[in-house]
């Protein structure tokens, strides 16, 4: 307290509703922006908070000119990312610290602050601006000392639903499941209509029983780029666990909507104080019934240039199977549905036909109950017919995305599967071109479907959509029935025999690209050498602790194979291992002379030349070890391990790390999948760092910490630490932009290079276009890795299954990936 201070100084502030009666507060002059107080009767003034020059409020008794950088303020302001003049408002929760809740929004205008709004009670300061110092205290006093003071809650209704989404997501999925349902269901007195809103439309689908399947599996939840959730690692689950997981993954979408909703409201806020359960119920309601919307979408994206018919270097046939492939996946991909859209479609343009398959959802992640005027009512008898009608409706919508991405369509056959692509076939449906125009369409973007009448009469909805042909079989709720999908062309299957099995014939420019004459030569998978690379990997794992008996076996094996190669004789066939047959599409890098194709090797040969290299390295014969792994380099110029083994060797046997950068570097230039390139970057930098080249090595191991999932990303933290406080000049991890500067200084590519990029783009977008998915499918999935988006990534799977059974997953029948990660574990457990 001060006695007798020098009022003149003080500035007495607007009054506001919430003050009681005779209180008079000020700001007064002190370090910073000086101080909030209350004058006293007796003409002293009792300090009750410091202002600091970047705009925070903290509580305090005494006069103060700092504070320590761990002590948190009640109240703060930040400007916009990118939006100038303007910020937010922030209330730090003092029952839970370190929550941060916005509140409220202010503008800068000619130099003074306004409020644009805030979860307070201004009265007539709402209206006017004020000085910074006069801005932040009545902002605290009405957010956050008045309702102290008063006993009640801080901030109580205030924050915006994205900080809520933050916070569950930044916990376990079933504590974020729990403290909402907890938060909204108990007789919390605090609990805002938002919450309660939560808490329904979680306890509704179940939520609550996440917490054991979480158990058995790892289970979280992100936020897209559409604003809607994505609960990961959900193909795990099967049945009822996943039915449960999609319903809560649908009930936090419908939070999301209401969020998107709220923003249109207190000018993109998204308070938490905005809505009330009836505007929350009205969102739901109108995300369900908002295909005219999507329709109207739909028709204005398809009409734009399609941003992936050139990748990497590559370009697309306009009109052909990758631009449209592309465009329809582009358009599925940037949808805002409430439900989880998986899809899977395949293309005959010579028939101008296309069928699709796409998920559904099943009643029980539907809504539970519907607020009326007469208040809440069940509708969980009515969730059957609900689920049907959405699936009339999406089919619908799912059609027109196919026939705006190419006018050469003229038939589409949509397929709709409950809750996942294994899922049974609930509904299946013809749509013919011009009767679409001239009906569905219409019927789509009027708003038709959206009638909410409609949401009980599935039957209404079909006779509104008009397909061609259909199959499907209502139950006595008007739910959907299984199905069998409507017969389509036997051309489909045709273009997903296995690579192997293909022998038609490749377009030149493509046979010149991949030395090939016939798509069977591309193959790189069907193992049928007279011994497997199975038993090879058997025989060095069983005799781990004999190297002596697992060298002399596979020295006998070698032999046998070498001498079954001897009947090869063409000089221009050259033979070939690839770990993927993505590393097919890279052959040009061996500069193959004009005439050269490739035969496939066993994949034994190669495994017993990489594998002897090892045992001869652990055993310190150097020459021994270094004869083999060239030989498997021979064997295979597109894939980088026998190069890394040739590294390894020659720092293990002759601490040659000088040698050992220049098999890293060639590595690193033929590399393309991700964990290969993080695996050699990862050698490199403990190359480097020997070496004493510290700088090299710390780009290096940026390179590595660019993707946290990889299996090296842990041990190459720590190793940075340690390099970190050898270096004088860094403290942290340098900038992509300035490891990449650095490494191509140091002669080092930055991989996957601009030419391994390019090689695997003009493959995969031109076996597509030539009408030979399934050789392409392994090449799309890497190219989805260099583009941003989910685009070409979705892709993928359509090309080598289109829409037919899903026989297997891809398999990788060489060791050579086994050969990397078993070599990993060996170089973190030196």
């Amino acid at each position: 307290m001060f006695n007798k201070p020098d009022n003149s100084q003080a500035t007495e502030l607007f009054p506001l509703p919430e003050q009681d009666e005779g209180a008079k507060y000020v700001v007064i002059p002190g370090p910073q922006k000086g101080y909030v107080a209350l004058q006293l009767p007796n003409g002293g003034l009792q300090i009750l908070a410091w202002m600091s020059d970047d705009l925070r409020v903290y509580g305090t008794d005494q006069p103060i000119s700092g504070v320590d950088e761990d002590t948190l303020p009640q109240l703060r302001i930040d400007p916009w990312s990118g939006i100038p003049d303007t910020g937010s408002i922030r209330v730090y929760d003092p029952k839970q610290p370190g929550r941060v809740m916005t509140i409220g929004e202010y503008a800068i205008n000619g130099g003074n602050y306004e409020f644009r709004s805030l979860n307070a009670d201004l009265g007539g300061a709402i209206q006017r601006s004020f000085p910074v110092a006069e801005f932040l205290a009545l902002a605290w006093l009405s957010s956050y000392y008045i309702p102290t003071l008063h006993n009640k809650p801080v901030g109580m209704g205030a924050g915006r639903m994205t900080e809520v989404f933050e916070e569950m997501m930044g916990m376990p999925l079933p504590d974020a499941i729990d403290m909402m349902i907890w938060k909204g269901a108990t007789n919390n007195p605090d609990a805002t209509d938002f919450d309660r809103y939560v808490a329904r439309q979680l306890v509704e689908a179940g939520a609550g029983q996440l917490r054991q399947i979480a158990s058995e599996h790892d289970l979280g939840f992100t936020r897209l780029g559409t604003k809607m959730f994505w609960i990961f690692n959900i193909d795990e689950l099967e049945g009822l666990q996943r039915d449960v997981a999609l319903a809560t993954e649908a009930a936090m979408n419908r939070l999301s909507f209401v969020d998107l909703d709220a923003r249109d409201i207190d000018d993109e806020m998204g308070l938490v104080g905005t809505v009330n359960e009836r505007m929350a119920w009205k969102s739901t309601s109108d995300a369900l019934h908002m295909f005219a919307k999507h329709a109207k979408y739909v028709e204005g994206a398809s009409k734009r240039p399609n941003q992936y018919l050139s990748v990497c270097g590559a370009e697309g046939m306009t009109g052909g199977p990758w631009d449209i492939s592309t465009r329809f996946a582009n358009l599925c991909e940037s949808l805002m549905l409430m439900f989880r859209l998986e899809y899977r479609f395949d293309i005959d343009l010579d028939n101008g036909a296309m069928v699709i398959n796409c998920t559904v959802p099943t009643p029980l992640m539907f809504p539970g109950s519907g607020l009326t005027d007469q208040g809440w009512v069940d509708l969980r008898a009515q969730r059957p017919a609900h689920a049907a009608s959405y699936a009339m409706r999406l089919a619908a919508l799912m059609a027109q995305m196919a026939f705006m991405s190419s006018v050469r369509l003229t038939k589409v056959t949509v397929n709709c599967l409950s809750a996942s692509l294994s899922g049974d076939c609930v509904l299946s449906l013809d749509f013919d071109r011009m009767p679409f125009q001239m009906a569905t369409l219409h019927a789509l973007t009027s708003g038709a479907l959206d009638n909410p009448a409609l949401d009980t009469d599935p039957l209404a909805i079909y006779n509104l959509i008009k397909p061609s042909k259909y199959s499907l079989q209502f139950t006595s709720d008007r739910g959907l029935a299984p199905c069998e999908p409507l017969p389509v062309s036997p051309t489909f299957a045709s273009k997903h025999l296995p690579v192997w099995a293909d022998e038609r014939e490749l377009p030149a420019a493509l046979a010149r690209l991949l030395s090939a004459k016939r798509v069977c030569e591309l193959d790189v998978m069907k193992d049928e050498g007279s011994v497997s690379g199975k038993e090879i990997w058997d025989i060095y794992e069983q005799a781990e602790d004999s190297p002596m008996t697992a060298q002399m076996e596979l020295e006998s094996v070698a032999m046998q194979l070498e001498s079954e190669e001897m009947d090869h004789t063409d000089p221009n066939v050259k033979p070939l291992f690839c770990e993927r047959p993505l590393m097919r599409a890279l052959v040009a890098l061996d500069n193959p002379p004009a005439g050269t194709t490739y035969r496939k090797v066993p994949d034994a040969l190669y495994n017993v030349h990489l594998l002897l290299a090892r045992i001869y390295r652990d055993t310190g014969n150097f020459e021994a070890s270094i004869k083999h792994s060239r030989q498997a380099q021979a064997l295979s110029p597109t894939t980088p391990q026998a190069l890394v083994e040739e590294a390894v060797t020659h720092v293990d046997v002759n601490d040659d790390f000088s040698t050992a950068i220049d098999c890293l570097i060639r590595a690193l230039q033929i590399a393309s999948i991700p964990a290969d390139v993080s695996f050699i970057y990862y050698r490199l930098a403990f190359a480097n760092w020997q070496q004493g080249n510290q700088k090299v090595a710390l780009a290096c191991y940026t390179q590595v910490l660019q993707n946290k999932n990889m299996p090296l990303y842990q041990s190459a933290a720590r190793e940075v630490s340690q390099l970190l406080d050898e270096m004088h000049d860094y403290d942290e991890i340098m900038s992509v932009a300035e490891s990449t500067h650095v490494l191509k200084n140091a002669g080092i590519p930055v991989a996957p290079t601009s030419q391994v990029r390019e090689l695997i783009a003009k493959s995969a977008i031109g076996l597509v276009d030539a009408g030979f998915p399934r050789a392409a499918d392994d090449m799309v999935w890497l190219l989805g890795r260099f583009t941003e988006g989910d685009v070409i990534a979705a892709i993928a799977t359509s090309l080598r299954w289109g829409c037919g059974e899903e026989v297997a997953p891809t398999e990788f029948q060489s060791g050579s990936q086994e050969a990397m990660l078993d070599e990993l574990k060996r170089a973190l457990d030196q």
